[in-house]
């Protein structure tokens, strides 16, 4: 009696066990096939998506560019600086009798549509006179910031930008037939992107009262402009960074 009970009993759990391992394989084949669908909804929505990235559409367009209404003539730029000149002349600036702007505009006149570097050498004025805008017992630094100001906004709305900026550790090592010019405090360039925006920026009426405020700031100064070095390009180097963050983060989601 015993013993056909467990045998019966046995069979019960084999059947048991069968109908377990048969819904096992059911739910694991519904499984692959659900797994599969999503499989190909997602191929079918690349591949649908993405072939018109392999069409090209080609439209033919005949433009005519009118000379006169763009001002677009051969010599559009001798008529550029003859215009500065113009405003120049007819402005009060205490700077038309210098013999440095005749250099400028041969500068402007030489214009190859590039950005440059602006090199400032600046020796600053330990006692400078009491300015209106900066008051009394103002620093060459006050009456110097008072100018930039001026020059911050206007080089920054022209993709201008300082690039570098250092106090001088000490007068100058090696220097040739040029006496007096040993001793300077601070180092800074500036890109500028063109030329044109240099002369836009000088020849705004707030510049000759603004630049005042440089000139008793500095003892003496010197601007040099030089080409602009592709290594020391600040769109080279943000590219370099931005390359770098991308491979780190790569490197990090394969760990």
């Amino acid at each position: 009696m015993n013993s056909t009970v467990t045998q019966e009993r046995i069979i019960a759990l084999r059947k048991k066990r069968s109908a377990q391992d048969l819904r096992f394989k059911y739910y694991g084949f519904i499984a692959m096939c659900l797994a599969l669908a999503v499989l190909v909804f997602l191929l079918y929505s690349i591949f649908s998506r993405g072939f018109t990235a392999f069409q090209k559409t080609t439209i033919l367009l005949e433009i005519n560019y009118d000379q006169e209404v763009l001002k677009l003539t051969p010599d559009s730029t001798e008529q550029e600086i003859e215009s500065y000149k113009k405003i120049f002349d007819e402005s009060n600036s205490a700077r038309r009798d210098s013999g440095q702007w005749e250099k400028a505009f041969q500068f402007m006149n030489e214009d190859d549509g590039k950005d440059f570097y602006m090199v400032n050498f600046l020796d600053r004025n330990e006692s400078p006179r009491t300015m209106e805008a900066t008051g009394e017992g103002a620093t060459s630094l006050d009456l110097q910031m008072h100018y930039m100001e001026y020059m911050w906004p206007q080089q920054f709305k022209r993709a201008s930008h300082p690039v570098f900026f250092a106090f001088v550790l000490n007068p100058a090592l090696d220097i040739v037939a040029a006496q007096g010019m040993e001793d300077w405090d601070i180092v800074a360039i500036f890109r500028y992107r063109s030329r044109r925006d240099l002369f836009e920026i000088g020849l705004n009426p707030v510049f000759d009262e603004r630049h005042e405020y440089k000139v008793e700031a500095l003892d003496k100064t010197i601007a040099i402009p030089v080409e602009t070095p592709f290594i020391t390009d600040l769109r080279f180097a943000l590219f370099v960074f931005l390359l770098l963050i991308g491979l780190i983060i790569e490197r990090i989601r394969g760990k």
